[in-house]
């Protein structure tokens, strides 16, 4: 709860932080439950920092796959997966967007 108020109000870094800390912690409990919720919540917002590739070790660790099928237990972590999948789109979209614009840029530069 305290990494999602810490990040609600803009403290991004401060609630990766916490999250680490929570996970360290809850190592000792042997929860891993608990665990891959706050690992996956440790994903979400490295992702919201533009850190896309750092789900990968995540999902191989978790064995996480889009092939999986729905699990109520593994739902937040499904979710996940999907919205690091979705970014990843979004993202290789913009990178094409932003060729093509930078393409035509060049392109008009020697036009001139």
């Amino acid at each position: 709860m305290q990494a999602k108020m810490l990040k609600a109000i803009g403290h991004v870094e401060d609630a990766a932080e916490v999250l680490q800390t929570a996970i360290a912690e809850l190592k000792q409990y042997h929860s891993p439950g608990r665990e891959r919720l706050l690992e996956a919540a440790y994903i979400r917002i490295q992702f919201s920092q533009g850190l896309l590739s750092s789900g990968d070790e995540w999902l191989t660790k978790r064995h996480i796959s889009a092939n999986d099928k729905p699990n109520v237990a593994r739902e937040y972590e499904q979710i996940t997966l999907a919205r690091m999948l979705m970014a990843r789109q979004a993202y290789q979209k913009l990178e094409v967007k932003n060729r093509v614009q930078a393409v035509s840029k060049i392109k008009e530069k020697h036009l001139l």
